[in-house]
């Protein structure tokens, strides 16, 4: 007998069976002849099995420790990071005389943060190029003026009505 889909069923082939296994599977063997499960598997090698009476505790690993990984915990230039932020971006906004002190600022919070093995705070960064901007926006607006003052100069020189 073939195996049909229950599409062949409903068109009147009563060939199809739900309970019949595919040809292609053996049948499975009857309850109780099951062979036994395999023997677990040796140890490898690998970790050494813990001592009796448990793990010794470990050795204190904070700040300071003699194994420890430079350059983790808490930035002490954070504070000063911040300052910057918010000089850099007062002086892009409001008071452009305050983004040369953030650029300043933000140069020494840099290098006394890598001196000290840390990296420097992103509030640092962003702090900075706002100073960086900011100063340039003013030397752009002090060039401007004095072009302005140059042009006007020689305008109002070359021309006489008399």
């Amino acid at each position: 007998m073939s195996w049909n889909t229950p599409d062949d069923a409903a068109a009147g082939d009563s060939g199809w069976s739900p309970t019949e296994p595919p040809s292609q599977f053996p049948p499975p063997p009857p309850p109780g002849q099951y062979a036994p499960p395999p023997a677990p598997y040796p140890p490898t090698g690998g970790y050494a099995p813990p001592p009796p009476g448990g793990v010794p505790p470990q050795a204190w690993s904070g700040p300071g420790a003699p194994y420890a990984q430079p350059g983790y915990g808490v930035n002490p230039h954070e504070g000063r990071a911040t300052t910057v932020l918010i000089l850099g971006i007062l002086g892009l906004v409001f008071c452009g005389f305050l983004a040369p002190v953030a650029w300043v600022m933000g140069n020494g919070v840099k290098r006394d943060s890598e001196m000290a093995g840390f990296a420097e705070p992103g509030t640092n960064k962003a702090g900075r190029i706002c100073g960086m901007i900011g100063s340039a926006l003013i030397i752009l607006g002090v060039v401007a003026f004095i072009v302005l003052i140059a042009v006007g100069a020689f305008a109002g020189s070359g021309s006489s009505i008399n």
